[in-house]
């Protein structure tokens, strides 16, 4: 996960903190602290309340989430 572009994004719409995602979530400081560094997993629903709250676009999502170096791999081949 690139957490360096998320949190961009977040300080972009005001969210500066930990807590205002955990707020977001609805979930706790230590769990979205946990999430942002990839130690436990985002669930879908988080992930789109995150797109439609920081204005992420389709390039964002595919940056922030999907930016695995193996399945990028595995998505360039698929499109060729």
């Amino acid at each position: 996960m690139n957490t360096y572009l998320l949190r961009c994004k977040m300080a972009l719409k005001g969210d500066f903190y930990v807590g205002d995602l955990a707020k977001l979530l609805d979930i706790s400081t230590t769990t979205a602290s946990k999430k942002l560094r990839g130690k436990i997993q985002l669930f879908q629903g988080e992930i789109e309340k995150m797109v439609e709250r920081y204005g992420l676009t389709a390039d964002d999502v595919s940056e922030i989430f999907l930016n695995s170096k193996c399945l990028k791999k595995t998505i360039a081949k698929e499109q060729s």
